[in-house]
């Protein structure tokens, strides 16, 4: 079973059963990693001990689990305060004299446009469908006062910014600005600006960008919008795609998150093309974030390995 959520609510016998389930579950090959754990709220009712302490068993467990889901777990207290919602994402927390399972903070969101902002609405309304995972998009950052973005953002009531790439300290200014809405995670969509050093160091393994071919062909300066189609066709390949990648310093060079392709047709003109790939890089995008978000992802070189999926 990979990729599984185990529930564990109001085990009769208390916590020390925790224990002896998941042992067999694993020893008899059936789990193999868990998603989730979701628990009751245990008490130290039971004058019976546990054979070993549940934060000792949860701990171990931790490592086993991205991201335990859960309603709450407080041992040996009884004080509903400190239970969790159901499905709400936790974390958990052992210490010497106690296990909890505490809110998971979000991770807050800036994109970066310059143009009309249809992939930042495709983040915008996947958060908001809740299909981007523990993730809010908190702010919407253009290079231009015209970019249909900074609509799309405030009818969506996301906090606005500009970037002033022109001005002096542009990298400073980036940085305070991103520390000010507490940003913990940077999406490129459509953004014709090159990134700051400083910023993309910041963010290292941290910042996304989206690109309209598959990378590394057709990448690089000045290569993006209908330009990167009209060279694929004019190279002739059957297929193009999208890729989601890290960023790095220099455009377009960043380990490859996800990619799919796309069939080039014999009569295809750039505008056709260049729908067809937008809507995969609408699905994609979504999917890159809310894989870094939910902690399924590590960054080993080039090679970006992602958990929880066959293949990976």
């Amino acid at each position: 079973m990979d990729g599984a959520i185990l529930f564990v609510e109001e085990i009769g016998e208390a916590p020390y059963r925790i224990d002896g389930l998941l042992a067999q579950l694993r020893l008899a090959g059936i789990l193999e990693r868990l998603s989730g754990l979701v628990f009751g709220q245990f008490t130290d009712t039971d004058p019976r001990p546990p054979t070993r302490p549940l934060g000792d068993v949860l701990a171990e467990y931790a490592a086993f689990v991205n991201g335990p889901v859960a309603r709450g777990l407080v041992y040996g207290h009884v004080d509903e305060k400190s239970a969790l919602p159901v499905g709400v994402r936790a974390r958990l927390e052992v210490t010497d004299d106690d296990t909890y399972l505490l809110p998971h903070p979000e991770v807050r969101l800036a994109v970066f446009a310059s143009g009309s902002g249809t992939t930042f609405a495709a983040l915008a309304d996947a958060a908001e469908r809740g299909t981007l995972g523990p993730v809010e998009v908190a702010l919407l950052v253009s290079d231009r006062d015209d970019a249909g973005a900074l609509g799309r953002a405030d009818e969506r009531g996301i906090a606005t910014a500009r970037s002033r790439p022109e001005a002096g300290d542009h990298a400073a200014r980036l940085l305070r600005l991103l520390d000010a809405h507490d940003i913990d995670f940077v999406a490129l969509a459509g953004y014709l600006r090159k990134v700051p050093p400083p910023v993309v160091d910041a963010f290292r393994e941290q910042m996304l960008n989206t690109h309209p071919a598959l990378l590394p062909a057709f990448g690089g300066q000045g290569m993006y919008g209908r330009r990167v189609h009209e060279a694929a066709l004019d190279y002739g390949v059957r297929w193009t795609g999208a890729t989601i990648h890290l960023v790095e310093e220099d455009y377009d060079t960043g380990p490859v998150v996800l990619q799919q392709p796309v069939p080039v047709r014999p009569d295809d003109p750039p505008q056709t093309l260049a729908e067809r790939v937008k809507q995969i890089e609408h699905r994609l995008y979504p999917e890159a974030v809310r894989l870094f978000a939910e902690g399924r992802v590590t960054v080993d070189g080039r090679r970006v390995m992602i958990s929880g999926t066959r293949g990976a």
